[in-house]
Order: C-alpha cells, then sequence, then structure tokens
C-alpha cells in the first residue's frame, strides 16, 4: 500500500523547525522546513518561517526569496512583508552605494505594506523611520518615530532614533530634551549619557557634559564589576 501524508506531517514539521530556530539551530530548522515545504509548498508560514531562519544565517537573497513566496500565497501576511523590508535594509549594508538606495526604497516599500494591514504597530514605523534615515530624509524619518510615541511614550529606542536625528538636522536643544525622556524611562542607560555628554559638548556646556560622561562611566564600570561577580563575559570595550 502506498503511504498516505497528511497535513499534519507538515505542521510537526514546520511546529519542529520553529523549536529549533527558537534555540538558534537555525540549520536544523531548514531542514524541517524543507521536509515540510516538500509535503505542503502552498504554505506561507513555512516559507516565512525558512525566510527567517535564512535571514538569521545572514542569506538575505535566499530568504527574500522566500518572504516573496509567503507573500505571493498571503498578501495580507505582515509579518513576511516586515521580514522582507529588514532583509532588504540589512543587504543595504552589504552593497554598492547606487544599488544601496535602491534596496532602501523597496524595503520602505515593504514596510509601508506592514503599516498597511497593521497600522496600530510600531515596528514598521521604527523601521521606516532608520530607512528613511540612511536615505538622508531626516525630517521623514522624525514623523516615523513621533508616531510610535504616540502609541507608545515610553518607547525607549525609537526616542533615542528620534534624538539622533533630530541632532542629524542641527536641532541640539530638541534632541537633548529626547534623551532626557529617555533617562527618565531608563536612568540607567550608559548609551543615552554619552549622546548627551556629546551635544552639551558642542554646546559648550562642558561642565554639564563632563557630568554626563562621569555618569557614563559610572554605569559601565557598575555593569562590568556585577558581570565579574556574576560570571558573565564582559563585552567588547566600548569605542570613543
Amino acid at each position: 500500500m502506498f503511504k498516505t501524508i497528511k497535513p499534519a506531517d507538515a505542521d510537526s514539521r514546520l511546529t519542529k523547525g520553529r523549536s529549533l530556530a527558537f534555540l538558534g539551530k537555525h540549520l536544523e530548522a531548514l531542514r524541517c522546513f524543507d521536509k515540510a515545504l516538500e509535503i505542503n509548498p502552498a504554505c506561507a508560514v513555512i516559507w516565512q518561517s525558512k525566510g527567517e531562519s535564512l535571514a538569521f544565517l545572514g542569506k538575505h537573497e535566499e530568504a527574500i526569496k522566500c518572504f516573496d513566496k509567503a507573500i505571493e500565497l498571503n498578501p495580507k501576511y505582515a509579518l513576511a512583508w516586515q521580514n522582507k523590508g529588514e532583509s532588504l535594509s540589512a543587504l543595504e549594508k552589504e552593497e554598492e552605494a547606487i544599488r544601496a538606495l535602491g534596496r532602501e526604497e523597496e524595503a520602505l516599500k515593504c514596510f509601508a505594506k506592514v503599516m498597511e494591514l497593521n497600522p496600530k504597530g510600531t515596528t514598521a514605523w521604527k523601521d521606516e523611520g532608520r530607512s528613511l534615515s540612511k536615505l538622508k530624509k531626516h525630517e521623514e524619518a522624525v514623523k516615523c518615530f513621533n508616531k510610535v510615541l504616540e502609541v507608545n511614550p515610553r518607547d525607549e529606542e525609537a526616542c533615542f532614533c528620534k534624538g539622533n536625528t533630530l541632532y542629524i538636522l542641527g536641532k541640539e536643544e530638541e534632541a537633548l530634551k529626547c534623551f532626557d525622556r529617555l533617562l527618565e524611562i531608563n536612568p540607567k542607560n550608559e548609551q543615552v549619557y554619552n549622546s548627551k555628554g556629546h551635544i552639551l559638548s558642542l554646546l559648550g556646556k562642558y561642565e554639564e557634559a563632563l557630568k554626563c560622561f562621569d555618569k557614563a562611566l559610572e554605569i559601565e564600570r557598575a555593569a562590568d564589576t556585577y558581570k565579574s561577580e556574576s560570571g558573565e563575559k564582559k563585552d567588547p570595550p566600548h569605542n570613543p
């Protein structure tokens, strides 16, 4: 008798692959996804999951093909659009300038689609803001970060990106307000103290700048002491 392959066989391989991917075992996960696709090649979720593992392995070109297949099967698959945009943006870092700009423009289209499908989501707004910044469209980028902060005023990443973008635009005082807000949310953010100190130094407020740099150093030393006492591996030294 011929063996009948049940859809559940594909589901079990998908579930196993996702579990392996969660554990960071992406090569093993990919083997599961490939087996699942042999059984059910019309499942958008399997293509999307395979794309994620490929992206984690840095194989963004292959990942994009998987995300495209998932989108072809389900044009309203917001996660596939999101991940395609992120892979396109990642490729931008690896390519020549002219081609990279094309990648970033394509990534923006993906993030726009995600926002259309999920207007209350914030990840796509942040990704779009970063992409716009890379394209030197800083005013538009700030609007994206503002959209995120309207939904979640305590989003540290969006607030930090907004502060940095305002600094690029020469709006140092507004940037400082962002960093002050960040320190209200998280007073142990070493990176924010360094960024604030840098701007204060540029504004000639050297004493205030030194206090920020000293605070950043204090936080860094405290973190190193904790890691040393708990046996954790220390992070590499910070660049000045």
